[in-house]
């Protein structure tokens, strides 16, 4: 009776604990300590010369990275992402979107899409709006 009430002693603390608790006896326990179900997470590192990058995922918020130095955001392995410059062209700055700089969206136009499956990095870089004067805008109090 006591090898019996300490087996289930030890079966409840594995339900509790989270653990596994076999009963006296068995020869057997699976000791495989592969993990299955795990997606990696991968940094998305983002710059720009000008303005934002907005960073857009299926069925997920956007993030938008409004520093020249650059942000990192974290996905799972795997997401498909869609980056685009905003804005596309900056009268008040007087530039516009030129191309991006780094693998995943080498030759595509100002959307960028790829499935992120490493750390990446990815540059938006503008170029001067030909013909373009800055735009000083005052703010006018009635506004």
């Amino acid at each position: 009776m006591r090898n019996l009430s300490m087996s289930l002693v030890l079966a409840i603390a594995g339900m509790v604990g989270g653990g596994c608790a076999t009963a006296d006896g068995d020869a057997e326990a699976d000791t495989s300590s592969e993990l299955t179900g795990f997606v990696p997470s991968f940094t998305l590192h983002v710059s720009a010369d000008e303005n934002s990058v907005v960073v857009l995922q299926p069925n997920g918020p956007s993030n938008t990275c409004p520093n020249p130095n650059g942000c990192d955001f974290a996905y799972l392995g795997g997401t498909q992402l869609t980056i685009k410059p905003f804005p596309l062209i900056d009268r008040i700055n007087c530039v516009m979107f030129s191309n991006w700089v780094g693998e995943v969206c080498h030759g595509q136009g100002s959307t960028c899409l790829f499935p992120l499956t490493a750390d990446t990095s990815v540059h938006a870089h503008w170029i001067p709006l030909k013909g373009c004067v800055p735009t000083i805008r005052i703010h006018d109090a009635s506004e």
